[in-house]
Order: C-alpha cells, then sequence, then structure tokens
C-alpha cells in the first residue's frame, strides 16, 4: 500500500496510508496523526465499500419490524437482533463498539404512544450489543411495535 506522510518533525506527522493488498486490514485509506512522542492515533477509516469511520459517523444503525417474528429491514454493522420478551429487544454489532461511552439515539413507531429507551440501563449496553426496551406511553406495559429504528455513534 502506498503512503503519504505530511509533518513537522520525525515522529509528529499526519499520515495518509493505503491497505496493501492481502494485508488483511479492513480500510483502504487511514487518516491519523501521531504525538510528540510518535504515537499514531487514527483519526478516519475509509473502508473498501467508501464509508468513513471515525468518532464522528454513525458506527451503527438499524430498523426493524419488532412485532411477531422480528426482522431487520435494513442495518448496518449489526450482526443479529434477539427477542427477549415483549418490547425486549436485544441488537448485537458485528464489530463492536470502540468503549461503552458510545451515544445512542431511538426513533419507535406505532399505533400507541411508546417510550423507548436502554433497558436495563447501562450494566447491559455493552461494546458489544445493546438492549432496547419499548413501553406505551400511556399504560407503562412493556410493548412490541411495528417500527424501531436505532444508531450509534461515537465510543
Amino acid at each position: 500500500g502506498g503512503m503519504i506522510r505530511i509533518g513537522e518533525t520525525t515522529t509528529r506527522y499526519t499520515k495518509i496510508q493505503g491497505a496493501a493488498s492481502g494485508s488483511g486490514l479492513e480500510a483502504d485509506m487511514l487518516f491519523y496523526n501521531t504525538n510528540s512522542s510518535g504515537t499514531p492515533t487514527t483519526n478516519l477509516q475509509i473502508m473498501g465499500s467508501g464509508r468513513g469511520v471515525s468518532d464522528f459517523t454513525i458506527r451503527a444503525w438499524i430498523n426493524f419490524n419488532g412485532t411477531g417474528t422480528i426482522a431487520i429491514r435494513d442495518s448496518h454493522n449489526v450482526s443479529s437482533i434477539v427477542d427477549g420478551a415483549t418490547g425486549d429487544y436485544v441488537v448485537n454489532f458485528a464489530a463492536g463498539m470502540p468503549s461503552t461511552g458510545y451515544a445512542t439515539g431511538l426513533g419507535i413507531g406505532g399505533s400507541a404512544v411508546l417510550i423507548g429507551s436502554g433497558r436495563g440501563g447501562m450494566s447491559y449496553n455493552t461494546t458489544s450489543a445493546y438492549r432496547i426496551g419499548v413501553r406505551n406511553g400511556n399504560s407503562q406495559a412493556w410493548e412490541d411495535t411495528e417500527l424501531v429504528t436505532a444508531m450509534w455513534c461515537g465510543g
């Protein structure tokens, strides 16, 4: 793979590097900087699919039907979903999050007034999975719904 190096010193520089064929790297291109001791930090990774990955991009997202036999309509970086019980879903990430400090956005749709949240709190939401809970906003009962969407970024 090719490399362009732009820098002020031999230890502090910015580097753009293409992955070598057969290198096992997932990215076609990596953008990273080094600190004063030469330790690199990846700032942006452009995948072979053209998708960019950084702390500021969506790392995973899903749109699924949560009623009956649950079914993923479309997703990115999601390996599977599990129907735990009424209004209880676990989304498993294909590639884990860098840490548990990621942010989540949820969208819930259905015929009732619904409330979606991370079910089980921070102790269940890990780098490899996120648990979604859906409640009826009027009765507070757990409820399945036909539209559940979520996205995760940061970490």
